[in-house]
């Protein structure tokens, strides 16, 4: 019997021990609560660390997310990849009649801040001198923000 809890308690330090490897960072126990709190769906979450973010990837109906949390396990935001057509007729209409009509648009996220604020970030690119940007829009159809790529 004794045997048997110490292989169940050494295979579950391995265990951790590897998903800790895989990662190859530590993710806070704040962090980590606050995850499986927010997203208790989740079975299996790949972790990056940028400056001091933590970044959950993980599936979900099939569909790719990022959620970002803080050091103290404060949530940032979540982003799931959608496509050009699912984007809110007022969302696609502006992209469309805008100053970047001429861009192509390769890759469209739903961004979720928790004010319950949505923004779609579209990535795109310019042909002529491929330039490529992100932008962001609101529900509404209006242009919050720009980022060069």
């Amino acid at each position: 019997m004794c045997m048997k809890k110490f292989l169940l308690v050494f295979g579950l330090f391995f265990l951790a021990g590897l998903a800790i490897a895989q990662t190859g960072i530590h993710i806070p126990q704040p962090v980590s609560k606050s995850c499986s709190s927010k997203y208790p769906f989740v079975k299996d979450i790949r972790w990056q660390k940028e400056k001091e973010v933590y970044i959950a990837q993980f599936y979900y109906k099939n569909e790719p997310y990022t959620a970002r949390f803080n050091g103290k396990g404060v949530w940032l935001d979540e982003v799931h990849k959608t496509s050009f057509g699912e984007l809110r007729n007022n969302v696609r209409d502006a992209f469309s009649n805008g100053k970047f009509a001429s861009w192509r648009a390769y890759e469209v996220n739903e961004v979720i801040r928790p004010n319950s604020e949505v923004l779609y970030r579209i990535q795109i690119r310019n042909a002529e001198n491929q330039s490529q940007k992100y932008i962001y829009y609101d529900g509404k159809g209006q242009l919050k923000k720009e980022e060069v790529i």
